[in-house]
């Protein structure tokens, strides 16, 4: 279920490049150097990607995760002086999950919800495939989307996403460690879980209670459509 990880890490390069060189090594990891071509500014890489071969699959337990990090770091140790996985401090965590449901019913029923942390409400993106809750910066964003029209593949997977930056994901993750699959993988749910559910249609007694939760702006331009109509009828009749 772990995907993107991103590293801010300062560490020294094994040879100095040339500014702030990027080199984007086959794996899938992709390192930056600062503008001193001395020190390595930022990784970035899909854990999936690495193990897998692309990031269509998810990481589904620890043996997998031990695997794909201990291949980064073998990456890494070719270009930087890599101190041991344990002592890495990712600034970025992205966790997966793909359920066999029915994506784009989904993600529209979602569209209309809040979530915690995010005072803006739910954006639509993709002809509506897609649905993502982002909070001031972006530090935290949760989406749904279909991963299979994502991938240009046959099929209707919708794949949950969770993304954790800086203060986010050191808040979220606390003394827990983040190289442990079960840790990752809980706070990824208290993150779903925080979802409202999606609340089952009631038929309304009339166009009151039908518009009495929308904003106050709304239901004075339904009124006013409605007067409009009502003056018309009766100019007609």
């Amino acid at each position: 279920m772990i995907d993107a990880i991103n590293l801010r890490p300062g560490w020294p390069l094994l040879r100095q490049w040339s500014g702030s060189r990027r080199i984007d090594h086959p794996t899938g990891v992709h390192i930056r150097a600062d503008a001193t071509g001395r020190l390595a500014k930022m990784v970035n890489f899909s854990v999936a990607r690495v193990f897998f071969g692309h990031n269509g699959r998810l990481i589904e337990h620890q043996g997998q995760y031990d695997e794909a990090l201990s291949k980064v770091a073998d990456v890494l140790g070719t270009v930087a002086e890599v101190p041991p996985v344990s002592a890495w401090r990712p600034w970025r965590l992205d966790s997966v999950w793909n359920y066999d449901l029915p994506a784009h019913s989904l993600v529209m029923a979602h569209s209309a919800l809040r979530i915690p942390d995010v005072r803006k409400g739910a954006g639509l993106f993709d002809d509506g495939h897609m649905v993502s809750w982002r909070s001031a910066r972006s530090r935290l964003v949760v989406e749904l989307y279909n991963k299979s029209r994502q991938m240009r593949v046959p099929g209707n997977v919708l794949r949950a996403e969770v993304r954790l930056c800086g203060e986010q994901l050191r808040r979220r993750l606390g003394d827990r460690d983040w190289t442990n699959f079960g840790e990752v993988y809980s706070i990824y749910r208290n993150v779903m879980v925080e979802i409202p559910p999606i609340q089952t249609p009631k038929k309304a007694a009339g166009w009151a209670e039908a518009v009495a939760g929308e904003s106050p702006e709304v239901r004075k331009r339904i009124s006013i459509l409605r007067n409009h109509a009502a003056l018309r009828q009766r100019a007609q009749s």
